[in-house]
């Protein structure tokens, strides 16, 4: 009975010994607690924003000014000037991807000047761009707290213009006002996430935009218009803030 006993006592010893070593030979994976499973990132860049920018705007519109005595003039104005405004729109972000909409308003004084002659008439073109507009589709790629991106979409501006002159026939003339510029716009950024609601951005955009004609008369009742397209570069550096 005794030796019985020894060696049942013995068949577990080394039945325990046999499924220790067979674990450590790559027996059964050990299980990991699930609270310790890797999470990806959050969203950073997700849901509706609005924020502000200053930036500085410069072109090289065409001004075309028709007299019905001296003919067609055509003076080219490079249009500078600084400029200010806010934004405002949403993101969805999928992993690195983000794509977005976003609109935006602008008021400033981007002008310019230029002197014309021709057929014995001469006088003085202004042009102008006093508040402009876009709205734009938005795709980025987001790397950290960093996010490059692309844009475009439709423009809007009010365009200013006005000649005065002399004609060649020594008639005076004082034509002016505004028209809505419509067109496209295209440009990229890159923006930094300062935290999970605050953003430093930094853009640049083309804006082509092509206003109406305005017209009037001289001092001899003849016919004097004046039409001016903006084609307006802008760079601009702004704030978001993320709800």
């Amino acid at each position: 009975m005794r030796v019985a006993t020894i060696a049942l006592a013995a068949s577990v010893v080394a039945g325990t010994a046999g499924t220790s070593n067979a674990a450590d030979l790559g027996g059964a994976p050990p299980r990991f607690n699930n609270d310790y499973a890797y999470a990806p990132p959050a969203p950073i860049w997700q849901g509706f924003y609005i924020g502000g920018n200053v930036g500085y705007g410069w072109s090289a519109g065409d001004h075309d000014h028709f007299s019905s005595t001296d003919g067609l003039f055509h003076t080219g104005l490079d249009n500078s000037g600084a400029f200010g405004g806010g934004q405002f729109g949403y993101n969805a972000q999928y992993g690195n991807i983000v794509a977005g909409i976003e609109a935006d308003i602008q008021g400033g004084d981007v002008n310019s000047s230029a002197a014309y002659a021709r057929n014995g008439g001469s006088g003085l073109a202004t042009s102008g761009v006093d508040y402009f507009g876009t709205i734009r589709g938005r795709l980025g790629y987001a790397m950290g707290p960093w996010l490059l991106y692309a844009t475009g979409g439709f423009a809007w501006g009010d365009v200013t213009s006005r000649v005065t002159g002399v004609t060649g026939a020594g008639n005076s003339y004082d034509v002016s006002g505004s028209s809505m510029g419509t067109g496209y716009v295209v440009g990229a950024g890159v923006e930094y996430a300062l935290s999970r609601n605050w953003s430093l951005k930094g853009e640049y955009q083309y804006l082509n935009l092509d206003a109406g004609t305005i017209g009037g008369t001289d001092s001899g009742g003849f016919g004097v218009s004046t039409r001016s397209e903006a084609d307006l570069h802008t760079v601009r550096m702004g704030v978001n803030y993320r709800f």
